[in-house]
């Protein structure tokens, strides 16, 4: 009811405007509400509208052409003999037989040469086929049939189209057209239709080949191929459709326009390849390829492409510096990169991954639009690239890993990232009844990257890693796990010990060549569930209270001259108050003495679905923390801050927000919150918001997201998002579209805006139209979306 969206709508709004912080100005406070209030306010002032259902009418109702394999049907309201094997057939004339059905007005039947010349008001169905015709000549040995002027339809996809010749097989399951149009629209008057001089249906293979193919659209020649190879169920070789667009010119300037043709291969049912020639303005021609694979156990992708850069050739390589200057420098024209992302699956108990990149000079993917013809994750503010190869063993209770992780830096990237090279894991695990046994151990190799380009040694990014050390760990970790678990409640007991050792290649004052250490992590944690029935809106709803607490001690133990490779501190939040390390990885492993205390409560309703929850907790330290990263003071503070979390699920409306709260001022530190409102199929809502170190003028930080999906009308979405730094009040990316779908084609328009590390903005236009039937691209517009915000 639209009085309980709006009564439910307000708290949340309120929630949100809370979220924000405090605004440096009173301007740029308003134009958040006010973005908030219309993103809220569009919301409730949408109707629903029914989906378009997608379905050309029948040329006529297709029939059972199950008949008798040996024998033959012929009937008609009147019959007349001219002669022993002549007879000629009038009204509703119906010719049937295992496969075939033909309808006419009038016929003529030889029987000593099985031929039928039928007229008036044909119709035939064979196999797939449905056929009209004004005439038509059978023969049912070998079955086959002649027909001019016809016009037909395909049953499973309901394609259709005419045709000046028609010579059918229904034996082999074959026909051949002749000056025949092809189309998945309307009946009458088709928005698009395809054209050829001989076409070819085979259900054998489930192609339809067309030679001499053009494309009209709106009756406007826009595509001709010698050749089309149309799959009626799956993919077939031939071209795609092209791209056009635009990217930014190097140093900023005019955008750079772009022409991109795909041409698909179907090498076999599990093989293909896309074949792209991308035209760039100014810089040439460049030749993406992009290799699929499917098998049983193992599937991949590989890309690669080339171009021989006109505009470096004849200007050098242009970039943004660090500082924010332009700059330009020497390289080799020629300008490459290769991509490969794979799973195989050995055994049931072996598998293994690999992601691989290599470029040939940091600025590609700035520069070179490869995601043109692709939904693709890299952004222009990315500074590097993940390469990872994993080979993982898992039989019983045996588990093992051998694993390398590496970076392939790119422009302004720091060039400090260490490799795992190798990374070497072994565990086993085994239950005892409630008790359950565990051992973890590893071997890790940390490395520099020396890939086979090293932009590090050739100066073209600014690499700071003399400040990193290399060397090798050993980890051994066994735990014992003991847990008691009933529908009131659950209690868990945990001891686990962490030897590690350290050889050091470059070890500098303050860290040791070679070391061990050894410490030893208890926990006991334990949670109860309280329930009560509850009226609510009139009806038997369900309210549980649920407080839960874990003691947890770590010994004291010296780690200052360890060295630290993957570790950091581990951010606090509702979600991991029972987290038994303060430190991500396992250089470090915190001290501590301390009990963690949540409490939770959860509304449920009639029908056993929660819609509203809230929790906090807290942190009780009874010791100082002496542990520490290099650099950090020892931690005295004897509480945590608290820690909330609320979610409710009020159809249209579902929305998380967890905060951190300070302990002694109860200022607002920390905060992220996500609302989602759908109105099925008509519009759905998207507002995410984070803010860190709301309560420090000079470290805060804040970021809104939004994102939209609108059918304006059964044909025309729109879609849009925007990412925007509050504090700074810049919008770091943006994109917009407009789709037009119809039942045999759709179209979209979309502009994307992404700011770069340097500050200024790469913009890329895109635009894809798409002829069912022929082609498919998908739905780009939300498939941004899902990318860039997890709608």
């Amino acid at each position: 009811m639209p009085v309980f969206k709006c009564q439910l709508l307000r708290p949340i709004i309120a929630k949100l405007k809370l979220s924000f912080g405090h605004p440096r100005s009173a301007k740029l406070a308003a134009r958040r509400h006010f973005a908030l209030w219309l993103f809220s306010s569009w919301a409730l002032l949408t109707t629903p509208v029914q989906a378009e259902v997608c379905l050309v009418d029948w040329l006529e109702p297709p029939r059972n052409l199950s008949f008798p394999a040996d024998q033959q049907r012929l009937v008609g309201q009147n019959l007349e003999q001219t002669d022993a094997n002549t007879f000629w057939l009038t009204g509703h004339v119906e010719i049937q037989q295992d496969g075939l059905w033909i309808h006419a007005d009038q016929a003529i039947y030889q029987r000593d040469q099985q031929t039928a010349l039928v007229f008036g008001q044909v119709r035939l169905q064979q196999s797939d086929l449905l056929l009209h015709a004004p005439s038509l000549r059978y023969f049912a040995s070998p079955q086959q049939a002649f027909a001019d002027d016809i016009r037909y339809q395909f049953i499973e996809t309901r394609a259709h189209g005419h045709a000046a010749h028609i010579h059918a097989l229904p034996e082999q399951n074959q026909s051949y057209f002749r000056q025949a149009t092809y189309t998945t629209c309307a009946l009458d008057n088709p928005d698009w239709t395809l054209r050829g001089r001989d076409l070819e249906l085979n259900q054998n293979t489930r192609r339809l080949y067309v030679k001499h193919a053009r494309l009209d659209f709106y009756g406007v020649p826009i595509f001709y191929s010698p050749y089309l190879d149309i799959p009626l169920d799956e993919r077939a070789t031939g071209l795609l459709f092209p791209y056009i667009g635009s990217v930014d010119a190097p140093q900023g300037g005019t955008p750079l326009g772009v022409f991109a043709q795909p041409y698909f291969i179907n090498l076999a049912p599990n093989l293909d390849t896309t074949l792209t020639l991308i035209a760039i303005e100014q810089r040439g021609v460049m030749l993406d390829n992009e290799w699929r694979y499917l098998q049983p156990r193992h599937r991949g992708e590989l890309s690669v492409s080339f171009l021989n850069d006109q505009l470096v050739q004849d200007q050098g390589l242009s970039f943004i510096g660090r500082g924010g200057n332009p700059q330009t420098m020497d390289a080799s024209a020629d300008r490459w990169r290769l991509s490969f992302a794979g799973q195989q699956a050995w055994s049931r108990s072996v598998r293994s991954n690999l992601v691989w990149h290599e470029v040939s000079d940091p600025d590609f993917y700035n520069d070179l639009p490869t995601n043109f013809t692709e939904t693709s994750g890299l952004r222009t503010r990315d500074t590097r690239l993940e390469r990872r190869a994993e080979l993982r063993f898992n039989q019983g209770a045996w588990r093992g890993e051998l694993n390398y992780l590496g970076f392939l830096p790119l422009r302004n990237g720091e060039n400090n990232y260490l490799e795992k090279a190798p990374e070497l894991r072994l565990g086993y695990s085994e239950n005892f009844g409630q008790l359950r046994f565990s051992l973890n151990t590893e071997r890790t190799e940390f490395v520099r990257y020396n890939g086979f380009n090293d932009f590090q040694r050739e100066s073209q990014v600014r690499g700071l890693i003399n400040r990193q050390q290399m060397g090798e760990r050993w980890l051994v970790q066994p735990r014992l796990d003991y847990r008691i678990s009933d529908t009131y409640g659950f209690m868990n007991a945990f001891l686990q010990a962490n030897q590690r050792h350290y050889q050091v290649i470059n070890p500098n004052a303050q860290t040791d060549a070679a070391s061990d250490n050894l410490v030893w992590q208890g926990a006991l944690r334990g949670g109860l569930i309280f329930e009560r029935d509850l009226n609510l809106f009139n009806q038997a709803w369900q309210q549980t209270l649920e407080p839960e607490v874990q003691y947890l001690y770590v010994p004291y133990v010296d780690q200052s001259r360890l060295p630290v490779y993957d570790s950091g501190t581990a951010s606090l939040d509702f979600s991991n108050l029972f987290q038994l390390n303060r430190f991500s990885g396992i250089d470090r492993i915190g001290d501590t003495e301390q009990v963690s205390v949540a409490v939770n409560t959860r509304f449920i309703d009639p029908e056993g679905a929660p819609k509203f929850d809230a929790g906090i907790g807290q942190i009780f330290y009874l010791r100082d923390r002496q542990v520490n990263l290099r650099g950090s003071a020892t931690a005295t503070e004897p509480r945590s801050d608290y820690f909330l979390r609320l979610r409710s699920f009020f159809a249209p409306f579902s929305a998380t927000s967890t905060s951190q709260w300070d302990d002694n001022t109860l200022e607002l530190k920390q905060i992220n919150n996500r609302l989602e409102a759908y109105w099925q199929p008509r519009l759905a809502l998207l507002a995410t918001h984070q803010g860190f170190n709301l309560n420090d003028e000079n470290r805060r930080r804040q970021s809104l997201g939004l994102g939209t999906v609108y059918q304006l009308s059964q044909n025309w979405q729109f879609a849009g998002y925007a990412q925007m730094d509050l504090e700074t009040d810049r919008t770091l990316q943006r994109a917009g579209g407009l789709r037009y779908e119809s039942c045999c084609w759709a179209s979209e328009l979309i502009i994307e805006q992404a700011e770069k590390l340097d500050g200024r903005y790469n913009t890329t236009i895109k635009y894809v139209i798409e002829f069912k039937g022929l082609s498919n691209v998908g739905d780009r517009l939300a498939d941004t979306l899902r990318r860039e915000l997890d709608f």
